[in-house]
């Protein structure tokens, strides 16, 4: 049973009489029973409950974000914020459509429960909690475009575990390329300029575009971006996207030097921040079965180009050497060649959540905490030439907490980052004025 207040939703207390239902409500339930279930259901030390509340209320940077909810509408009064967390009673609550005109308010509301996560939606042309009647008028009029792409939706060689955090640590460094070639194709395209990078604080990365053309695109210009921007699958085999590059006289210089950045940083060993592809011979051999796929070997010709193209690459010295070996083993065949172009592109090339970036959508806030990794939503820099980011560097809410000088500085970094964005934006804003 749910109870609904205020847009605050939470579990009702266990009750003797909730818990007793479907029995017989009598002597024969035992009253240390029932204490027992509901004392087993209230929080068990209200330490973490503090710390938590610690973060919020003393490092979490809200200024920070307010003048970044604030650069295209200065009114917060008419932007969505949720705010999601735990009651002091120890039920969970999240409350939509929190309507203040300043930091200061919002820090009050955030202070009466204890917070896990901080949502933003979209600009209203009324104040935002006006939305929730349908006879108000008050109706979204702009969001910031935002691209969501995650590690869940790039499986091409098998999916990744959410709870294995090594492993997620690891395929992040395709993911960061990925991110770079959106930004690339994102800017070549549709002209945007200013960007924000941001971790989800597990396995995804948020690209926000700043520009106030994007802040007022309608939906169907935001799902027109989108459908541009997206590669379709293979029916036959889903792990292959189509090549949306090429028959796309729109994509230029821009959007396929970073693809050939991307290819590069595929082949660079671990060691130096590359993703290591073909570095180690279980690599190759897991490559090779992808290129190679059982299914497609129908004729003895593919058999042995397989087999011979397979004896060649393990042998290689460096992935770089590897790779020039597959490509000239598999230049007899228009076919294998093609796929082996198709193999590349698919693992770098970003696919979308769609829902992310329409107009209305609930994005989780930088500098949120992660529920599962206390990692911190870090914004960061990816440099066109070489972009790779250590999201193993990522601050979490404990070590803050702790004073741990290294996330300190990371933290810090995140805040910059953030600040240089929002700098940024305005200038470029206050020069169109002094021009027009």
């Amino acid at each position: 049973m749910m109870l609904y207040d205020d847009d605050i939703w939470h579990p009702t207390l266990p009750t003797a009489d909730r818990l007793m239902s479907g029995r017989q409500r009598s002597e024969e339930a035992p009253l240390e029973r029932v204490l027992k279930c509901v004392i087993s259901d209230l929080p068990s030390s209200d330490k973490p409950r503090n710390e938590m509340s610690k973060f919020w209320n003393d490092i979490f940077p809200l200024d920070d974000l307010v003048s970044l909810w604030s650069l295209h509408v200065p009114d917060l009064r008419k932007r969505e914020v949720a705010l999601k967390g735990v009651r002091r009673d120890g039920g969970e609550y999240f409350k939509r459509f929190v309507s203040v005109g300043t930091a200061a308010q919002l820090k009050k509301e955030m202070e009466k429960h204890v917070m896990r996560e901080l949502h933003v939606g979209s600009v209203y042309s009324k104040e935002c909690h006006l939305a929730k009647s349908v006879l108000s008028g008050c109706v979204s009029v702009g969001r910031e475009l935002v691209f969501d792409i995650d590690i869940q939706d790039k499986s091409i060689f098998g999916a990744v575990s959410k709870d294995d955090l090594p492993a997620c640590d690891f395929a992040m460094r395709t993911l960061l390329l990925s991110a770079n070639i959106l930004r690339a194709s994102v800017h070549e395209l549709f002209g945007f300029k200013h960007f924000l990078f941001s971790y989800s604080g597990r396995r995804g990365i948020h690209l926000t575009v700043l520009d106030k053309r994007a802040f007022d695109l309608s939906a169907e210009a935001r799902a027109a971006i989108t459908a541009c921007l997206s590669a379709p699958s293979f029916k036959n085999d889903p792990r292959l996207l189509f090549d949306v590059i090429t028959p796309n006289p729109s994509f230029g210089k821009e959007t396929k030097a970073a693809i050939a950045v991307a290819h590069g940083q595929l082949l660079k060993p671990r060691g130096k921040g590359g993703v290591g592809l073909l570095q180690l011979q279980r690599d190759r051999n897991r490559f090779l079965d992808l290129l190679f796929d059982p299914k497609l070997l129908k004729w003895k010709f593919d058999v042995d180009l397989a087999a011979s193209t397979r004896h060649a690459a393990i042998d290689t010295k460096s992935g770089e050497a590897c790779m020039a070996v597959i490509k000239k083993r598999v230049s007899v065949s228009r076919f294998f060649e093609n796929r082996l172009k198709l193999v590349l592109f698919s693992i770098v090339w970003p696919v979308l959540d769609v829902g992310a970036s329409r107009d209305g959508h609930l994005m989780k806030s930088e500098f949120s905490v992660h529920g599962s990794t206390n990692r911190i939503a870090t914004p960061f820099d990816l440099r066109n030439e070489e972009p790779i980011w250590d999201v193993g560097k990522c601050p979490t809410a404990s070590e803050l907490l702790a004073g741990d000088a290294t996330a300190i500085e990371a933290f810090e970094n995140g805040k910059r980052v953030l600040r240089e964005a929002i700098e940024r934006v305005k200038t470029d804003v206050g020069g169109k004025r002094k021009r027009d």
